[in-house]
């Protein structure tokens, strides 16, 4: 009987994380396109090279973005997390070199513009210019 309830409890632990999960995404599912988060990334590097754009936040999370060619500008689109907090974009170059943006605060329905080189780095609302923040 003892060990059923440890198992019990152990699979309680487990499975409630999840269960919240699972309602968190159920809860956005009628706003997904209201949360969604764009990022404008100017790939103005030098020397010149295609850059592969992840966002990682400070728990480790990271999640691909897409790729921007050279001197070009693209906007990425993902979906809102399910928790506000600190991140930083990662680009990399084929060669497996990174450049690292200034960390950032990121909500729902944020714009956040990057200019690679110059690791210059803006936070806005979408449909609003954003601020620009060239510190941390």
């Amino acid at each position: 009987m003892i060990r059923s309830r440890r198992v019990q409890a152990a699979l309680c632990r487990l499975t409630a994380p999840a269960a919240l999960l699972l309602l968190a995404a159920c809860a956005a599912g009628g706003r997904a396109r209201a949360g969604a988060v764009e990022v404008e990334v100017r790939n103005d590097m030098l020397p010149r090279a295609d850059l592969t754009v992840r966002v990682v936040s400070d728990g480790g999370f990271r999640q691909l973005l897409g790729g921007v060619a050279p001197g070009a500008t693209r906007t990425l689109r993902f979906q809102e997390p399910l928790y506000t907090g600190r991140y930083r974009l990662v680009g990399q170059r084929a060669d497996g070199t990174e450049v690292t943006s200034l960390p950032f605060s990121l909500f729902a329905g944020a714009r956040v513009t990057w200019t690679v080189r110059e690791n210059r780095l803006s936070v806005g609302r979408s449909g609003s210019t954003p601020a620009a923040r060239s510190d941390a």
